[in-house]
């Protein structure tokens, strides 16, 4: 589970990492986000801080409750952030 912090306002909510890399991940969350919003995401596993921006938004699963798949990107560099060591070729430019 990681925590998720809209910049703007507290809003706080636990979401799970389906994907991650080095640039960001791809994440299942329940709130509602907007792409371009700015977050603020926590690794609560690690203590890791990182600054992201919402650059996907999947269609809105129903089911057992609304849920969206939501890709973010880092706005810097945070090779630690999922707290795994990622290849080196990672690291190149897109």
């Amino acid at each position: 589970m990681r925590a998720l912090r809209a910049i703007a306002f507290a809003l706080v909510v636990m979401v799970d990492a389906v994907r991650v890399n080095f640039w960001g991940g791809l994440l299942a969350v329940r709130a509602a986000v907007d792409r371009d919003q700015k977050l603020s995401v926590v690794n609560q596993a690690t203590g890791e801080t990182a600054e992201a921006k919402v650059v996907y938004l999947g269609p809105m699963q129903l089911g057992g409750g609304r849920l969206r798949l939501v890709a973010i990107e880092f706005l810097k560099p945070s090779p630690g952030f999922w707290g795994m060591v990622f290849p080196a070729a990672s690291f190149g430019a897109l």
